[in-house]
């Protein structure tokens, strides 16, 4: 496709890879599992599919990385794997892959605070049928921690994966500390994995992408460029001409790609063509894999369960509002919607407080005069 723009015709004439059939995916998966399982035990989790392709499209980048690394291309691998699709175990093989190319590694694997002891407990169970170096499990809270602002100093990694990588935000402190160690140390392999990474805007994942792609991302360099993108691609955008003129050599490649004619002109360029368009180059990028759905192909069964109101309650709840006249069991009187509500949680509760005084402590004469005058002053103010 012709454009004088210098960033698509970078991105047009980057390298496309279709992704492999269901059968040659499971080729992989089965290579994979012998490669790595351990042979004294039954292994009870062969490889699926998309694990396999993943692990040999890792192997193939980084052997042509190492090969000629002057060469512009990925270091890394991103993914958009859906829930259900095993990235854990993908997490766990990746180091294994790189060992084997390299012949040492130091992985570092980074998932959400909440998913530290699964990870955990599925690495127990893996270690059990794989082989693959023992990686240095952190959760993101801690990189984000100031306490721990030298940690990929301290574990220097050489490769790390990102599980849930969505939330490594473009301004966030953590992505801050891991674009700092990636610039620092150039021959980091990144792997960013995520079933929502694409889900809202190019802008949530361009730091990323630029990380494991290096200068061979599909997203345009320049800001203005990028904001023109934004308008059709984004959630919620509003594409303008120009926006529509800049994405028509992109449309057309695909088109071409695809065996569909070219447009004509950019008011036919609409979001769900320059979606499609985009969609594919990037599927299309060596180094990128990914699944069709983002959710593992399960029901979701919800029963309601309804709490049958006590008659107790409900006698208590009408004699609270009785006439309108909201009082306490004490007698106080409720003068505002705050009182009104924490009074109701004490009554669903199943009791109410009240002042009980011992009587030779008493202070009647005192709580009545005070009583008095609280309501008093609250008619006055109320009139």
């Amino acid at each position: 496709m012709s454009t004088k723009n210098p960033e698509m015709q970078r991105i047009l004439s980057l390298p496309v890879r279709l992704a492999p059939s269901a059968a040659q995916a499971q080729v992989y998966a089965d290579k994979w599992t012998s490669e790595l399982e351990r042979t004294r035990v039954a292994n009870e989790m062969p490889l699926r599919p998309i694990q396999g392709e993943a692990l040999e499209e890792l192997h193939h980048v980084l052997a042509q990385h190492l090969k000629d690394p002057f060469v512009y291309g990925p270091v890394g691998q991103m993914g958009s794997v859906g829930v259900g699709h095993g990235k854990t175990l993908m997490t766990f093989l990746m180091p294994e892959v790189v060992r084997r190319l390299r012949g040492s590694v130091r992985p570092m694997l980074i998932v959400p605070a909440p998913l530290v002891t699964k990870t955990r407990v599925a690495h127990g169970r893996a270690s059990r049928f794989y082989r693959y170096p023992v990686p240095e499990i952190v959760s993101m809270s801690i990189i984000s921690h100031m306490n721990h602002s030298n940690i990929f100093e301290r574990i220097a990694p050489d490769i790390i994966i990102i599980d849930e990588s969505h939330q490594f935000g473009g301004d966030s402190t953590r992505t801050k500390r891991l674009q700092r160690w990636i610039m620092e140390n150039p021959e980091t392999i990144l792997v960013s994995l995520s079933g929502t990474l694409t889900d809202k805007s190019i802008t949530n994942y361009r730091h990323l992408i630029e990380l494991t792609h290096r200068h061979s991302t599909p997203i345009p360099d320049d800001e203005y460029d990028v904001e023109l993108w934004q308008s059709l691609l984004d959630v919620g955008g509003t594409p303008n001409g120009n926006a529509r003129k800049a994405l028509v050599p992109l449309v057309n490649w695909h088109r071409a790609q695809v065996g569909q004619r070219p447009v004509s002109s950019a008011s036919e360029v609409n979001t769900d063509a320059a979606r499609a368009a985009y969609q594919y180059r990037m599927r299309s990028l060596p180094g990128f894999v990914g699944t069709d759905d983002v959710g593992c192909q399960a029901s979701l069964l919800i029963r309601p369960w309804r709490v049958e109101l006590p008659s107790s309650w409900r006698e208590a709840a009408d004699e609270f509002t009785d006439d309108g006249m909201w009082e306490k069991p004490g007698g106080e009187e409720v003068v505002d919607a705050f009182e009104a509500s924490r009074a109701r949680a004490q009554l669903s509760s199943g009791y109410y407080t009240r002042w009980i005084w011992p009587e030779r402590d008493c202070p009647g004469p005192w709580y009545g005069d005070e009583y008095a005058g609280c309501t008093r002053a609250e008619t006055c103010l109320c009139r």
